[in-house]
């Protein structure tokens, strides 16, 4: 069955696009990187004109060529966490039962760009007793209001 530009379904995609990406990516001589960056590039143009089947394909295909030049192994990384929640088990946290401040009192994280205050408060508030308000503008307009002569 042809496809929208008249071209046969089964020809394989560089074949029967005319768009400069596929014509690289058949070319023997691009390069490794190249290729996969094509292979990313493409896939992205044939995901917004809808053509989610090619557009998989060369998604798969540039991850594959990008996980050869990889030294990242998932395995690795799993093993390594799971070591570290073997070492924060229960008898950890039961040895620091009543730790902290038992206060409900607000806690505010000023701080200045670029300093972590976000991460901060964002690692905070994935606790469920905390609430978090993200920067408040509030706060921005009162400190340029008390900086006026």
């Amino acid at each position: 069955m042809p496809t929208e530009s008249g071209q046969p379904e089964d020809l394989p995609l560089h074949e029967r696009r005319a768009d400069p990406d596929a014509a690289a990516l058949a070319e023997p001589t691009t390069g490794a990187v190249d290729r996969y960056h094509l292979c990313f590039a493409l896939a992205k143009a044939l995901e917004d004109q809808g053509e989610f089947a090619e557009s998989l394909h060369c998604y798969e295909l540039g991850n594959s060529l990008k996980r050869v030049e990889t030294r990242y192994r998932a395995e690795i990384i799993e093993n390594k966490y799971a070591s570290a929640d073997r070492g924060l088990q229960r008898r950890v946290f039961a040895g620091r039962r009543g730790w902290g401040a038992p206060s409900p009192d607000p806690i505010f994280i000023v701080g200045l760009p670029r300093s972590g205050s976000t991460l901060l408060e964002q690692i905070l508030a994935s606790h469920s007793k905390v609430e978090g308000t993200q920067e408040l503008p509030e706060r921005a307009a009162a400190r340029q209001h008390s900086s006026r002569p």
